[in-house]
């Protein structure tokens, strides 16, 4: 496919993986246009991109006449396809690996049995036909399966810090910004917007997302719902969930998690409340 064919993104303000799209595109200096798709309302035409399947979530990438509905593969294919900056090191072929072994890894980030793309969702009556009274009553406590969750992605976020404190970074895999970034830091943003705060117990991480927001290619395309606080600060106490007493930290996201949302595990990461 030539360069100078069209490049269009459909995507979703505040979708983690639109993010990480648009990020490679602007890194590589690539001229495309967007499309803003809502999901619960989705235009025929992105759902009949492709002909032989219909269209269901975002991000979506066409490039002429080729599609790609996913967008790790479209990472990749935009990195072969188009010069600009080099994302995916051609050089040396443990850099390539450890680019790429990082770049998928970052996507398995999770939330339970989900990725960290998934998001939080109120139940409610009109969104969840089997939410009933009773589903009101166990909402005023921790759910154990959500406590396990947070638990995971605390220790799981713990596994980046060390690669930035080991081998001295100030990128996810090593001195220079690759794809390992790309894919990593929408998932470390969209934990940030969502309350975490890693200061305290996680300095290299906090020290390379205050370096990432602020690059050039990072901050045009930077979703406008994160310049605000998030309804929800799911993640607020993440960090507690390190320590070894572990039922101080719980009782105290307890007494802040009452009335808030629950996991549902559906979805990409996105702006609560976005149409």
């Amino acid at each position: 496919m030539s360069e100078t064919a069209e490049v269009t993104l459909y995507y979703a303000p505040g979708s983690v993986a639109s993010l990480t799209l648009q990020i490679v595109l602007e890194e590589k200096g690539i001229e495309y246009t967007t499309k803003v798709v809502d999901e619960d309302k989705p235009t025929k035409e992105f759902k009949n991109l492709c002909p032989r399947e219909e269209v269901k979530s975002v991000p979506v990438l066409k490039h002429g006449d080729l599609v790609l509905q996913e967008f790790m593969a479209a990472c990749i294919y935009l990195e072969e396809t188009f010069g600009g900056t080099k994302l995916i090191p051609d050089d040396d072929i443990t850099s390539e690996a450890l680019v790429l072994q990082r770049m998928f890894s970052a996507q398995s980030i999770g939330v339970g049995d989900t990725t960290i793309c998934s998001y939080w969702a109120d139940y409610d009556d009109e969104d969840d036909e089997d939410y009933g009274p009773e589903d009101e009553e166990e909402d005023e406590d921790e759910d154990p399966d959500e406590e396990d969750a947070k638990e995971d992605l605390a220790e799981e976020l713990m596994i980046w810090e060390e690669y930035l404190k080991e081998e001295g970074g100030p990128f996810i895999a090593g001195k220079e910004f690759s794809m390992a970034d790309v894919s990593f830091f929408p998932v470390l943003a969209y934990v940030v917007w969502m309350g975490f705060q890693p200061k305290k117990a996680y300095p290299h991480l906090n020290d390379y997302y205050l370096a990432v927001r602020d690059r050039e290619t990072v901050q045009a395309v930077w979703p406008v719902d994160w310049n605000k606080p998030c309804p929800e600060k799911d993640f607020l106490y993440l960090e507690e969930y390190l320590e070894e007493d572990e039922e101080e930290p719980k009782a105290k996201a307890k007494s802040n998690d009452k009335g808030k949302a629950k996991w549902k595990g559906k979805g990409k990461g996105k702006a609560k409340g976005k149409k």
